[in-house]
C-alpha cells in the first residue's frame, strides 16, 4: 500500500486528518534514514532486514 492511497483513503471524509497521518508515517520513516537499527526486526526468513516502528496509538 502507497502513502498516496492510504491518504485518498481517509481523505475521503477528512482531508486534514488524512495529512496528518500520511505526514506522521512519512516522519517515523525517516528515522530509519538517520537510524538505520531502530525499531523492532521482523523476523522472516528472507536474507533482507526488515525493521518496524510504530506510528499512532
Amino acid at each position: 500500500m502507497k502513502l498516496k492511497d492510504i491518504f485518498d483513503y481517509i481523505a475521503q471524509d477528512n482531508q486534514d486528518a488524512a495529512e496528518k497521518v500520511v505526514n506522521g508515517i512519512y516522519d517515523r520513516a525517516q528515522i530509519l534514514l538517520q537510524h538505520p537499527a531502530a525499531g523492532y526486526v521482523y523476523e522472516h526468513e528472507a536474507e533482507e532486514e526488515i525493521r518496524i516502528l510504530l506510528y499512532g496509538h
